[in-house]
């Protein structure tokens, strides 16, 4: 073959091309992998840490114990990434950082496509503002008005509004005796739409008093509707003060079981147990605004 027959031969540029156009396919085809591979486990440590962060705050304000809560979550969440980091921007916000180092598809042979997976989450706790599912019977809290723990007693005297530390009060969704009848028997542990009260309670806010009848009737029918309340856990509201123009000052919510002291006439004595409990966490308040107090009821909610 000539000199001008060799330099005009084509056939092997086609191969050249091929070669290229294999390789950049192949090379999009790993890209294409290793970047579903990350949203994979960017989504997943986006989990982790989002359970994480719930599972510490509930220990809040003890941040030690929030960050082992933390780190445990992990371990249970079968996480493989770097250790999880506990913050705490505040008493009752706690801040995990998930991080995880991923490799692509070609990595072994061209030591391309590697990154660090981060991901980040936190929670914070807190007294609930709106709750359901409330028994119409509220508690006067002590002077402090500070959590409670163990059993204490209550007082009702339907002469004495002012001094009682029980009130039947008149919750939105609650109208008349009846519904306190059934309503009081609510177990927030099991909540059902026949004995609970799906309308939302607020605090704080004042509520008016409920008349359950007249006379030593008032003390009676109280003192009935609480008896067959025994046993079920309640969602109780906690009031700070009575005025005859404003009603019940409710102040917060707590959490306990009733047990009413045998007597009768125009007293009743309820002995409450008071519990811990988590409650939805869409109610907590945002911003600056009025707060519930804590006594022992609190909502924990995703905030970052």
């Amino acid at each position: 073959m000539t000199a001008r027959g060799v330099l005009g031969d084509e056939r092997g540029q086609s191969l050249v091309f091929v070669v290229l156009a294999v390789g950049t396919l192949v090379a999009v085809l790993g890209l294409v992998v290793s970047v579903g591979d990350w949203m994979r486990t960017r989504q997943r440590a986006q989990s982790v840490a989002d359970a994480a962060a719930l599972a510490g705050a509930q220990e809040l304000p003890d941040q030690s114990a929030a960050a082992s809560e933390a780190a445990s979550s992990a371990v249970q969440n079968n996480w493989l990434g770097s250790p999880l980091q506990s913050g705490f921007p505040d008493q009752s916000t706690i801040q995990v950082d998930a991080s995880q180092d991923v490799s692509g598809l070609f990595a072994p042979i061209v030591g391309v496509f590697n990154l660090t997976i981060e991901a980040h989450a936190r929670a914070s706790v807190g007294a609930p503002a709106t709750v359901t599912n409330v028994a119409p019977v509220g508690l006067k809290c002590n002077a402090s008005c500070t959590e409670w723990n163990g059993t204490d007693s209550f007082t009702f005297n339907r002469n004495t509004p002012g001094s009682n530390t029980l009130a039947p009060l008149q919750l939105p969704g609650v109208r008349n005796r009846n519904d306190f009848t059934t309503f009081v028997q609510c177990d927030v542990q099991n909540p059902s739409q026949g004995t609970c009260n799906q309308a939302d309670a607020t605090a704080p806010l004042s509520y008016a008093p409920l008349v359950l009848g007249r006379g030593n009737a008032q003390a009676g029918r109280l003192r009935s509707a609480l008896q067959a309340a025994e046993g079920p856990v309640h969602l109780i509201p906690v009031f700070a003060s009575y005025s005859s123009s404003n009603g019940y000052d409710v102040v917060g919510w707590a959490v306990g079981t009733f047990s009413v002291e045998q007597g009768g006439g125009q007293n009743v004595t309820l002995d409450v147990t008071f519990q811990r409990m988590i409650v939805d966490g869409t109610s907590l308040v945002s911003g600056n605004g009025p707060k519930p107090s804590d006594f022992g009821v609190r909502a924990i909610a995703l905030t970052g």
